[in-house]
């Protein structure tokens, strides 16, 4: 089923929907290289600005670490006055004690007053503030020249210049644009930072009452940044999302805070203990040694490294390399990593958008892809809508829950799972896949070629044991309801499944044809099993057959559906009658397994009557009656709801088919049956009360899958 499942889909519906699926990774791309142009633009504005601004406060700072030239003449005077306060009168002379030097005049003169600290720390505070501010700018330029070559050449959505796209989209990821971008306006509020701080500085040596009022201020709008940056971290609903904050966000995590926290000194620490180690091994070292030891330390510090460079670029930039265009290296890039493209853009499609119609686009264009991406596309989706939506991914009330119209998607991922040795899905992803196949529903456009395969997936799963004990497949009575709600809904559309009806109940009837119980020298517990796999698989084949007679494929297809559920219900009814009526002596519950019994009479008993009188033949009219005579005087082990509804469903079973074949011992038994359709509502049938129904004709009644 998983080679035919790259036929489901015409060629035109795929293309259809890659189509799709990059228009809205164009769309996408388009928006987001539109609004970081925008951000750039104003960044850019507000840098040219603030850096004219702060440029003529700095002409004016910077003078202030040039000390102004003591004036000669100044100086010369305080030498006539030291040397005139420095006389003595002793008459009849005068003397001084004052030198009059040239070199004390000189050292006068070269005096220099100290710069202050408040100047320095001006200068240093606004100066950063123009170099953070100025390197913003050319950030901004370059960014936007990237973002022009990022869409230069790439149009339309062909699947072509989808997968160009889709890859140049993976590139900017993987190198970190939108961080580089992101740092523009955060070089801009450092800056912004420095300079009132700067401005707080010289305030506060020119005026008390200036510099108090400033501080408030530039506190106020400081307490307001922090505030409105920190406030994400703590309140999802909080819309105040700027770079820095975003930035505090990843750090912020848990688990790289306690990285950080352990990890960093840890290095730090081994890096020390390396490089004393290496130190004390060279000094006490005798002068003998230390030639080799250094010879042996640059060997490893250079040489090795460098040799390992020399291997690299040998292995990387080959001259057939070198001879390629920067435009042939990305389109051989692509060619070789198309199918993950291919993936990453229908997740992309999905993850950007959230619409549905996403992952309608995926259930066509994931058809012949191989089961490991096609797994890996469900276990990204599953990281995706987890990181949007938490723990609600994989809740039944969740995005992708109750009532998705995806089936046929997660049928695909289910067949690739089933595909794959061991347990290719994680225990949290195999209980979302159950939960989406629960809640699931089948879609509205579904064709007739998808129908059909997505009808034999289902048997060909229920049919395949070895997949039934998979914790990833769900109860093989949940798939078989899936099956005949999809029947009900493509016949409700008139969508022909003409080829699906025969295939899938000829390999029931080889199911039950090769778990009949022939041998009759089993011993009790192994006739027991015997014949519970028999009666499954009774049950599985009028499970299947049913709808043929229903929604009517090809007459030749018909007959020989008629001609295998004749056959099958003739061997049931002597296969039952013949058990029941060799061993009288043992409990019904210790003969055979009433579960499996229960759901074959439920199911017979839901069959048409008009249906009935075509498997149903006259010679097996005796049998019948003897089957179910033997089924109600079988003894049981205590009272039991179980027993006494088999019993009912088997006298109900008796009372149809002697109605519909117009036979007189049908009685008053089935006096107050319809003629067209048993009642199975869970009202008394055949005199007997039967506990419990389960309608097939909504998926609201229909049990949770196992796994849930």
């Amino acid at each position: 089923m998983y080679l035919k499942s790259c036929s489901v889909h015409t060629e035109e519906r795929k293309a259809a929907e890659w189509e799709n699926a990059a228009e809205m990774v164009k769309t996408y791309s388009d928006e987001m290289v539109a609004r970081w142009n925008k951000e750039i633009d104003t960044y850019l504005v507000y840098a040219g600005l603030f850096s004219a601004i702060l440029t003529a406060f700095n002409v004016q700072s910077y003078l202030l670490l040039q000390p102004a030239a003591p004036d000669p003449s100044i100086a010369i005077l305080q030498q006539i006055s030291s040397q005139l306060g420095s006389f003595s009168i002793s008459l009849p002379f005068v003397n001084s004690t004052q030198s009059t030097s040239t070199s004390r005049l000189n050292t006068n003169v070269d005096a220099t007053p100290p710069i202050p600290r408040w100047a320095v720390w001006l200068n240093t505070l606004w100066f950063s503030s123009l170099i953070l501010s100025l390197p913003s700018a050319s950030v901004g330029i370059m960014a936007k020249q990237w973002l022009n070559e990022y869409t230069s050449g790439v149009s339309g959505t062909s699947r072509h210049a989808a997968r160009v796209r889709q890859h140049r989209l993976n590139n900017l990821k993987k190198w970190r644009v939108e961080d580089i971008v992101n740092t523009v306006p955060v070089l801009l509020q450092l800056a912004l930072a420095f300079f009132l701080a700067g401005l707080l500085v010289l305030l506060w040596t020119l005026h008390v009452t200036v510099a108090a009022v400033a501080s408030a201020l530039v506190g106020l709008l400081a307490t307001f940044t922090i505030v409105t940056s920190l406030l994400p971290l703590f309140c999802r609903s909080c819309p105040y999302l700027p770079p820095q904050a975003r930035a505090m966000e990843s750090v912020w995590r848990p688990g790289r805070l306690i990285f950080w926290t352990y990890r960093l000194p840890s290095l730090l620490a081994g890096l020390y203990r390396s490089t004393l180690l290496q130190a004390s091994s060279i000094v006490s070292r005798t002068p003998r040694n230390i030639g080799p030891t250094l010879t042996s330390f640059l060997d490893r510090i250079i040489e090795q490294p460098t040799q390992s460079l020399s291997r690299w670029l040998s292995q990387n930039c080959t001259e057939e390399v070198a001879r390629r265009t920067w435009r042939g290296r990305e389109q051989s890039d692509i060619n070789v990593l198309a199918a993950d493209i291919d993936r990453q853009m229908l997740l992309e499609a999905y993850t950007a958008t959230l619409h549905p119609d996403a992952l309608s686009a995926a259930t066509v264009c994931l058809m012949g892809f191989s089961s490991a991406h096609t797994l890996q596309y469900f276990q990204d989706l599953y990281a995706s809508v987890r990181a949007h939506f938490g723990s609600q991914a994989g809740a039944i009330d969740g995005p992708l829950g109750w009532d998705n119209a995806h089936q046929p998607l997660w049928l695909n991922v289910l067949l690739c799972a089933l595909m794959e040795e061991g347990l290719p899905l994680s225990e949290e992803e195999t209980a979302a896949l159950s939960v989406y196949i629960g809640g699931g529903s089948w879609p509205a456009r579904m064709q007739a070629a998808e129908a059909e395969w997505t009808i034999s997936t289902l048997y060909s799963i229920i049919e395949d044991k070895s997949a039934q004990r998979r914790p990833e497949c769900p109860d093989e009575h949940w798939l078989l309801r899936l099956r005949g709600l999809l029947i009900g809904n493509a016949a409700r559309r008139e969508v022909p499944l003409a080829n699906v009806f025969l295939r899938d109940v000829s390999r029931a009837y080889r199911s039950v044809r090769l778990s009949h119980p022939c041998r009759t020298d089993m011993s009790p517990a192994d006739a027991f099993a015997a014949h519970a796999r028999y009666l499954h698989s009774v049950d599985i084949f009028v499970a299947c057959a049913a709808p043929a007679f229903k929604y009517l494929p090809p007459s030749d297809d018909l007959t020989a559906i008629r001609a295998y559920t004749e056959d099958v219900v003739s061997d049931f009814v002597r296969t039952l009658g013949a058990l029941l009526e060799n061993d009288r002596t043992r409990s019904l519950q210790s003969t055979v397994d009433t579960t499996n019994l229960m759901n074959v009479l439920l199911k017979l008993c839901r069959v048409r009557n008009s249906v009935l009188a075509q498997v149903v033949s006259d010679d097996i009219m005796p049998d019948i009656v003897r089957m179910v005579d033997a089924l109600i005087a079988a003894p049981y082990d205590g009272p039991s709801n179980l027993v006494e509804d088999v019993k009912a469903c088997a006298r109900d079973f008796r009372g149809r088919v002697l109605h519909v074949k117009g036979t007189p011992e049908a009685g008053t038994v089935c006096a107050k049956l319809p003629v067209d359709k048993p009642d199975v509502s869970g009202k008394r049938l055949g005199g007997d009360e039967i506990s419990q129904q389960t309608r097939l004709d909504h998926p609201a009644a229909l049990p949770a899958p196992k796994s849930l």
